[in-house]
């Protein structure tokens, strides 16, 4: 069975360490993460991971950027997409899935539990 992959990208590094610890234990799976937008697509290449997990707002390139930029590589076309929001609300993270249907956006003021039931739902895809 394969191991799934997950990268998480962020800028802080207490997101980073909380949910790498998180989605270890939840399911089973190898996490890597990234605190460096402007590594994140040599890493996401290098990794080509199962689930990207993407900060919106980051120094250097915003996460929208990067997830643009995966789209022009045909070796992650499986790789799911999640925006994980700290500056956005929940209501504003709705209106941001309607323009982005491929990816879902989450605010990290969301419910940990629901993240995960998302996630778990992507893998079972």
């Amino acid at each position: 069975m394969h191991t799934k992959k997950i990268l998480i990208i962020d800028d802080y590094q207490f997101v980073l360490d909380l949910l790498d610890k998180v989605f270890t234990k939840e399911f089973k799976c190898k996490v890597y993460t990234e605190s460096d937008s402007k590594k994140a697509m040599d890493r996401i290449l290098d990794i080509v991971p199962d689930l990207v997990i993407l900060d919106i707002a980051m120094p250097d390139i915003a996460g929208c950027e990067i997830a643009s930029e995966m789209k022009e590589h045909d070796e992650l076309s499986r790789t799911k997409i999640i925006f994980y929001s700290g500056i956005m609300t929940e209501e504003e993270t709705g209106s941001y899935n309607k323009k982005f249907k491929k990816e879902t956006c989450f605010s990290k003021s969301a419910k940990l539990d629901d993240f995960i039931k998302h996630i778990r739902k992507l893998f079972k895809r």
